[in-house]
């Protein structure tokens, strides 16, 4: 099969490495000096049967805009950014709508950091379709027990369920950049739970569907590990430099929530998180109070 990678970031080299070498497989970046054997992205998607978009949210409208109108009508296109794009509030799945045959999409979300991906450790995901014949096709291109693959045709939920995870994760970074431990951020795990229960139902959201792959399991793997974008960005935050933050996917996608909600009053972690980020506030008095009252 032809496949191209768009983006060869950590996350696209994870792909990359995760792909059976049976197919024939083109990566491209917008640096074509990045990593070796880069091509254009017009020749990397021109004879693709399948497309991986690879790329941060930010990126994600100029490489759609650069490359829809090279796709073969019978590629199938998958996201791993599932995010929100910060200038227009879109929801990702929804702008790539605006470009790509929804029938033909899909979203691949769940516990993927990226450098356990590159190294074999083992991943899990939730292919997210209206078109349940792109699940059947990703069981097929990876390397064998290298990603276990589930399917659901809820894109809302699962695109939904990687945007709390995000959000919430830069909590535990800057929990962790303070210097708390392991018995206050299991205190601030049963928080992010009983928050993200009150926000399904708030934005219609499958509680099911967020506690599988693509919601908490996802959410433990960003929230805990060190190779953590978010967590990262949280930690950062803890220690003033304020600017780290901006490359964070939880923290583009924060203001889109906050305005979905309307009113966050009564979700105390939240708002803590949006005390810190978008207030300035000093993140120690905030995580004190709400991990004390």
């Amino acid at each position: 099969m032809n496949i191209a990678i768009i983006g060869a970031g950590e996350i696209g080299q994870g792909i990359l490495n995760s792909l059976d070498p049976k197919n024939k497989i083109l990566i491209s970046d917008r640096n074509l000096d990045k990593i070796p054997n880069l091509v254009t992205a017009e020749e990397a998607v021109k004879d693709a049967d399948l497309v991986f978009y690879c790329v941060p949210s930010s990126g994600v409208r100029p490489a759609i805009v650069s490359t829809a109108p090279l796709l073969k009508e019978t590629s199938f296109v998958v996201s791993l950014t599932k995010g929100i794009e910060a200038q227009s509030g879109l929801f990702i799945y929804d702008l790539f709508d605006t470009f790509v045959d929804p029938m033909r999409f899909a979203l691949l979300s769940g516990p993927m950091l990226a450098e356990e991906l590159g190294s074999g450790k083992g991943a899990a995901g939730t292919v997210a379709s209206r078109n349940s014949q792109i699940f059947d096709l990703l069981k097929t291109v990876f390397k064998p027990n290298y990603i276990k693959l589930d399917y659901s045709n809820d894109v809302k939920s699962v695109a939904l369920s990687g945007v709390l995870k995000n959000v919430y994760s830069l909590l535990f970074g800057i929990s962790d950049g303070l210097g708390f431990g392991n018995n206050i951020k299991g205190l601030l795990v049963s928080k992010f739970l009983l928050e993200s229960e009150a926000i399904s139902k708030k934005l219609k959201m499958s509680e099911k569907i967020f506690l599988g792959e693509s919601g908490f399991a996802d959410f433990i793997a960003t929230a805990f590990s060190p190779l953590s974008l978010n967590r990262q960005a949280g930690m950062e935050i803890a220690k003033g430099n304020k600017a780290w933050a901006k490359s964070s996917e939880g923290e583009n996608s924060l203001p889109v929530l906050l305005k979905m909600l309307g009113d966050s009053s009564d979700l105390p972690a939240l708002s803590a998180i949006k005390d810190i980020f978008l207030e300035n506030k000093e993140p120690l008095p905030i995580l004190r109070k709400l991990i004390y009252g």
